[in-house]
């Protein structure tokens, strides 16, 4: 097909080149023919006179002069041609001398011959004819010369008609110059149609892989250079539509896998793409779960939305040094959602929906918890402060009542400072700070737990039974699991009742984890508070938990520091009374 293409390009082109060639050399050609015709023509002419004014001159200087012309057949006798025809006729028609035709010439010049009539008005003229009583075509010259005409006339032959043609030479010229000329439009024509076939190929190629890089070569050449741009261009174009397919691909991806919900929006408030993600926070959101709807601004959840929207509308070609943005927040059932709005500067918009309820939650926790410790550090605060008002405002107090008040606030200096040290452990473990593991064996901390609460256990007559090998090591900050198995114990201590035994076991293993059992047989935990128990500062019974001198978050940091192991914690009631608490942590 391309062939075919080319082909007929080709020819069209050559074509119109030699039409236009022809057209405006034709005439060029016919003025030169004109001219060397109209040159031959007037050189017989010439020819023809002088043998004319020959004869004139001859008649002038002959002593007889005008009356005898007879001796102008001395004349004709040398002259280089014998079939010339001489005449001498008077200007009223009259033969003087030579052939004779004007007899029956009329006198109104109606009929005489061409070349009379014509050198009476122009002085010479020219004719060509078969003269009266002869046979064959003569070429005639006469000139006037005043009262008689002298006409010279030779035969139209072969020879004189081919000395009036353009000689051979000039038509071969002709024919060289055209075939030179045809050859180098022949050239051009090829060399341009192969620029021209080049750009076909190139554009059949982009046609039928639209997507692909081009590769070709082109004549140097005008046409050749533009192709190399085009294609220069084109690729250049194709380079930039792989980079933003694939910043495209990579920004809906990101998209995809973002937590919050995205969804675009054109400018007159119809929906472009978005995530699953908005879908599903919008079900949860508007507690709509059957159907999904297009048209989600007219919903009441998103009045502000369409009402800042309207509002923020942004000029055709303005520049805004800062995208115009909302937020606002929205609770339903517990849940919390935050709803963000930024308008593009063609007015395009999207709406992000997050999940914030964690975010919601712990912030009402760090305020209740806020609340939680201005509460427990008033507690000691507030009986140090009357210790100390008692002694400063007493001055005849006792010495043993004395030392009673002062022993009374440094054990309320102590609860403060295990409160405050509790609290940091907490917000370390919560913060995930820097945690340095190493391999920790769990008898070795075990042992050093029994040691630190030896005399708590002989006062209230408690024992400690340990079920665990001594190969069971696990993977963890050794402070933070001494916390874990000192927090148990300390609570077992403070809330089983006297003369219980605390069990420690490992229940079962796997790949990653050992599985511990922390228990005790004493008075238990009643069911509605199993769910609350690892919560700061809950107490089952709050007055004789202060009595006990907790500080309340000795279970939340037992908590936190098995998740932050990647470890899971639960407690139940133990078959037999008591409590049982289950965690895991790694190997």
């Amino acid at each position: 097909m391309v062939k075919m293409g080319r082909s007929k390009f080709k020819n069209n082109l050559f074509v119109f080149y030699t039409v236009l060639f022809l057209i405006l050399s034709f005439p060029a050609f016919y003025y030169l023919y004109k001219q060397d015709k109209n040159r031959r023509t007037k050189l017989l002419n010439e020819n023809l006179g002088e043998i004319a004014r020959l004869v004139e001159n001859y008649l002038a200087a002959t002593d007889t002069g005008y009356e005898d012309f007879e001796a102008l057949d001395f004349l004709k006798g040398i002259l280089p041609r014998e079939d010339l025809l001489l005449s001498v006729i008077d200007t009223s028609g009259d033969v003087l001398y030579g052939y004779s035709e004007e007899e029956t010439i009329s006198a109104d010049n109606r009929d005489r011959p061409a070349e009379i009539g014509e050198s009476l008005l122009n002085g010479t003229a020219t004719s060509i004819r078969t003269p009266n009583g002869m046979d064959g075509l003569y070429y005639f010259f006469a000139e006037n010369f005043g009262d008689h005409i002298v006409r010279v006339a030779v035969p139209y032959s072969s020879d004189i008609v081919e000395f009036l043609k353009s000689r051979h030479t000039m038509f071969l010229t002709i024919i060289i110059i055209f075939m030179v000329v045809w050859y180098i439009m022949s050239m051009l024509t090829k060399n341009f149609t192969n620029s021209i076939t080049r750009l076909k190929e190139l554009t059949n190629s982009i046609r039928k892989n639209p997507s692909a890089l081009v590769r070709s070569s082109f004549p140097e050449d005008e046409i050749g250079e533009i192709g190399r741009e085009i294609i220069d261009i084109y690729n250049d174009l194709m380079l930039t539509k792989e980079a933003l397919a694939m910043e495209r691909k990579k920004l809906l991806d990101h998209i995809s896998a973002l937590n919050e919900g995205v969804m675009f929006f054109s400018s007159d408030k119809k929906m472009l793409f978005g995530n699953d993600r908005f879908t599903t926070l919008m079900s949860i959101m508007t507690d709509d779960k059957e159907s999904f709807s297009s048209n989600i601004l007219a919903r009441p959840e998103f009045a502000d939305v369409v009402e800042f929207i309207d509002n923020n509308r942004i000029e055709a070609g303005s520049k805004p040094s800062e995208l115009p943005r909302m937020e606002y927040q929205l609770k339903n059932k517990g849940r919390f959602f935050e709803v963000q709005c930024v308008i593009f500067p063609d007015n395009s918009f999207e709406i992000i929906l997050s999940d914030i309820t964690k975010i919601g939650k712990n912030k009402l926790i760090k305020q209740q918890m806020t609340s939680n410790i201005s509460h427990e550090l008033n507690t000691p605060v507030a009986s140090i402060k009357g210790y100390l008002e008692t002694i400063l405002h007493t001055p005849n107090i006792p010495v043993e009542k004395r030392e009673y008040f002062v022993m009374k606030a440094i054990a309320q200096t102590d609860k403060l400072k295990d409160l405050i040290a509790d609290i940091s452990a907490l917000n370390k473990i919560e913060e995930k700070e820097s945690i340095v593991k190493e391999k920790v064996v769990i008898n070795d901390i075990i042992r050093e737990v029994r040691e630190n609460f030896e005399a708590s256990f002989k006062q209230k007559n408690i024992g400690l039974h340990v079920d665990i090998k001594n190969d069971v090591v696990v993977f963890g900050n050794r402070g933070m699991i001494i916390s874990i198995f000192q927090n148990l114990t300390e609570n077992a201590i403070k809330y089983a009742g006297d003369g219980t035994t605390i069990a420690i076991s490992v229940t079962h293993d796997d790949k990653k984890f050992y599985h511990f059992s922390f228990s005790d047989n004493g008075v238990g935990i009643p069911d509605e508070h199993l769910g609350r128990i690892f919560e700061r500062f809950y107490r089952i019974d709050a007055g004789r938990s202060r009595k006990t001198g907790g500080t309340g978050l000795g279970l939340a940091i037992v908590k936190n520091t098995v998740q932050a192991h990647g470890g899971k914690i639960v407690v139940r009631d133990r078959i037999g009374g008591g409590a049982e608490f289950l965690f895991s942590l790694p190997k």
